[in-house]
Order: C-alpha cells, then structure tokens, then sequence
C-alpha cells in the first residue's frame, strides 16, 4: 500500500516512543522518543485496585440488558474524504 502522507518510503510517519503510565493515566516513566532506552518505573500494585473501582466492567457497567457488543468483519475502507480533489 502506497503511503498517502509521504512522497518517500524513507520519511518518518509516527515515531513511536515509550512511556509507563499508572493505571490512574499518570506518567511513571518518559515518554521517550530518541534512541534506545530502558524505561523503569516504581509500580504500586495497590493502583490496579483502585482504578477497578473507578470502572468495574462487571459490575453495574456490566448491564448487558442494554449494553451489545456486535462485530462486522465486512471490509471497509479506513476513511472518505469529504471534500473534492
């Protein structure tokens, strides 16, 4: 597939990167973009508890009286453009 946002096969599109986050959405670590890297972080198992308690997909979220989960698998182009060339 031919990249649409450059005219080079050499141009960088993303650039990746690392980063650790909590599970509250903190940056622990980085984020870190240059090079190689190692990336460490302190981790508080405690969090993981925590941040259940904020979404509990089993629990009241978990109401599949009116939540469905439905998957269509026919391809489909991943955008339109809405204006003409």
């Amino acid at each position: 597939m031919q990249n649409k946002l450059s005219t080079s096969n050499d141009d960088i599109v993303l650039r990746g990167g690392s980063v650790i986050v909590n599970p509250r959405g903190e940056i622990l670590a980085g984020p870190h973009f240059d090079g190689e890297m190692i990336l460490t972080a302190d981790l508080n198992s405690d969090e993981i508890i925590r941040a259940k308690l904020d979404f509990d997909v089993t629990g009241q979220y978990g109401r599949n009286d009116i939540f469905n989960l439905a998957v269509d698998r026919r391809p489909r182009r991943a955008f339109d453009l809405m204006w003409a060339e």
